[in-house]
Parts: structure tokens; C-alpha cells; sequence
């Protein structure tokens, strides 16, 4: 949402309000540091309970007391977390347009990704204004029967911010950090892969290490969830070559990706990231909403079955020309002025 803040922020026309509704406060602490965001409101809810269903309350109610003090006439949410989805139930609730940044993204199957699916689905039918990264997501919600003078095209405000901060960030050492050349990031964070899919990608990345010894590095910063903590320190014991790390800043992560050599996630926005930046990326879910990369070659899904995983994997690390082609830079998400094109949007609907 950085860029679209700072676009609104530079208007003549509309005053601008950041509230952080207090989910994941350690991982959102310095990417607001990072990007110079301090909210106007920082909110501190309480759940009754750490079930997904008792974050949305407190969030929901949190949101709802900021709206009622504050009187926007327009709310935007990002994305499909608990966050957004409640955050635009609040706003419906007080009769307030909800515009919907990222909307449209499916797959089709309502638990993957879980809980994240559902959100954007529902919010699909809160919002005013849909603001579709892709024409595929367009179409999406077209076929939802979402009327078309709803809908607008922007690109992804994510490739906004990488775009600008590739700008004014410094190329990555390569040779220094790897001197071998075969460098993985890999990111796992998603519910659905919890019960066995983490334990698979860890089985895969043992097989690869055995496979490609120290010509092979393998950095995997962990997420801060606890089941995830649990099995990464039970399922990769201490490899001189697999560094598990903390999650990284911003900044850190980015100069990562364009450090890679290859790039497994079973994030989306990193799948969006990973082809803006010509980087190989092997899709660890069975789906993905983020179609356009599998469809110009730029991603394959993987899965987390090990066989799978180690069968893909080396094969873009034995095959520089494989790499090549999938490693072209493509556009295929966004161009950088996503933000733009909503800010304007945004003025003709309060025009």
C-alpha cells in the first residue's frame, strides 16, 4: 500500500489516513520503518482467543471505532488477510465505498489458499471499487458477475514498491555471497501446507544438499509462525550450507531474490516479485492465483512432494539454458505505476 499512500499524500484533493490493524506487529514493525509509513492509527486488538475466527472480531471492532472517529468516505484494503477482510466489513457496516486493492485473485478451490480464498471472495462483494492487478483477475470477477464499470486494471502495487526500491538500492554482491553461482531462497508460510507440506519441502532440500554438496547455498528466512519454527529446527538439522534465518527486512529480502539463483515460495506476492526480477520460481502449492506466471513459463508449480521439488529443482540448476528461458523479465503483474492508476480512479469516482 506504500505507493498508493504516498500518491495520495501528494494530491490536492483528499486527505489521507494509515491505520495498522495490529496483525503480525513484529513483521510489520520495520517494513513501516523501511518504507517511512507511521500510521495515524495503530491498533492493539485483543482477541478472546488466537483462532483466526477471534482475530477477526477484535479486528473488525478495532476498525470499526477508527471509521466511526474518523468519517472517511472511502476505505481501501489490500489483499486477503484477516486484515482486509475484516477491515471491509467494517466499513460496509458503517455505510462507507470500500475500494479493494488486488482484487480478483483466485483459484477456484475456497481452502487453498486457506483462510485466504474466502476473503477475497467475500470481499469481492463488499466492494465499490475492485482495482484487478492482472486482466486475468479482471476476468475473474467479471465472471462473479461484477459489473464492468467496477472493475479497473492497475498492475500490483508490489511491483511499485520493488521497482522503487531496486532504484535506489545498490546491485547484490553475487560472487561474494556465492561464489559457486547456485544459490535457492526459499519461503514456506502457508496453513494448508502445515500438516505435511513444510515436512516435504524440508525432505527435498536434505536430498538436494546431499545431492550438490557446498557448490549448493540455501537460505530460508522463517517465518515467525511456531509450527513453522517447529518443523524447520526438527526436519533440517545444522547443514553448513542451509541458512536458517530470521525474517528478513524489506530491503534484505529483495537483495535475496536478486541474489538467486532459483526461487522456491508458496507466497504469491514473492511469485510476482520472482518474475519482475527474472528469477526462476518454483511454485510450492498444488494452485495458484497467480496464473500468469505458470502460463508463460516464468513459474511451475511444484507442490510439496520431495521427488517433485529435487526432480525440478535440479534440473534448472543443471540446465543454465533451462534457466535462461524461464528467467526473462516479464511485466507480467505490473509495470510500477499501479499506484497511479488508482489514485486516478479513485478521483474521477469522487469527481
Amino acid at each position: 500500500m506504500a505507493p498508493v499512500i504516498r500518491a495520495l499524500r501528494a494530491t490536492d484533493w483528499c486527505n489521507v489516513a494509515v491505520c495498522h490493524t495490529g496483525q503480525h506487529p513484529d513483521l510489520v514493525a520495520p517494513l513501516v520503518s523501511d518504507l517511512g509509513l507511521a500510521p495515524d492509527f495503530a491498533l492493539a486488538p485483543e482477541p478472546r482467543d488466537r483462532s483466526l475466527s477471534g482475530l477477526a472480531a477484535a479486528i473488525l471492532s478495532a476498525v470499526s471505532s477508527v471509521l466511526r472517529t474518523w468519517q472517511p468516505q472511502w476505505v481501501l484494503v489490500q489483499g486477503d488477510t484477516s486484515s482486509a477482510y475484516a477491515a471491509g466489513l467494517a466499513a460496509f457496516y458503517e455505510g462507507m465505498r470500500v475500494g479493494h486493492v488486488e482484487a480478483g485473485l483466485r483459484t477456484t478451490t475456497r481452502t487453498r489458499p486457506f483462510p485466504e480464498e474466502v476473503h477475497r471472495r467475500m470481499l469481492g462483494h463488499l466492494t465499490d471499487l475492485h482495482f484487478a492487478p492482472t486482466a486475468a483477475a479482471a476476468e475473474a470477477l467479471l465472471a462473479e458477475g461484477v459489473p464492468s464499470a467496477t472493475i479497473v486494471v492497475t498492475g500490483n502495487t508490489a511491483i511499485d514498491s520493488l521497482r522503487w526500491l531496486i532504484e535506489h538500492q545498490a546491485a547484490p554482491d553475487t560472487e561474494s555471497e556465492c561464489p559457486t553461482g547456485l544459490k535457492l531462497l526459499v519461503t514456506m508460510h502457508r496453513r494448508e501446507n502445515a500438516a505435511h507440506g513444510f515436512a516435504g519441502v524440508c525432505e527435498a532440500l536434505r536430498a538436494l544438499v546431499r545431492a550438490y554438496g557446498p557448490r549448493l547455498q540455501i537460505d530460508l528466512p522463517a517465518h515467525p509462525n511456531p509450527h513453522v519454527q517447529a518443523v524447520l529446527r526438527s526436519s533440517l538439522p545444522d547443514m553448513p550450507t542451509v541458512r536458517v534465518m530470521a525474517p528478513l527486512a524489506y530491503p534484505a529480502f529483495v537483495q535475496a531474490m536478486r541474489r538467486a539463483t532459483l526461487i522456491l515460495t508458496d507466497s504469491g506476492g514473492v511469485q510476482e516479485e520472482a518474475v519482475y526480477l527474472g528469477k526462476p520460481v518454483l511454485v510450492l502449492r498444488d494452485e495458484t492465483e497467480r496464473v500468469e506466471g505458470v502460463a508463460h513459463g516464468a513459474a511451475v508449480i511444484v507442490g510439496t512432494h520431495p521427488e517433485r521439488i529435487v526432480q525440478e529443482t535440479s534440473r534448472l540448476l543443471d540446465d543454465p539454458d533451462a534457466r535462461v528461458q524461464m528467467a526473462r523479465e516479464r511485466l507480467l503483474y505490473g509495470d510500477g505505476h499501479a499506484a497511479d492508476r488508482i489514485v486516478a480512479a479513485l478521483h474521477d469516482r469522487l469527481r
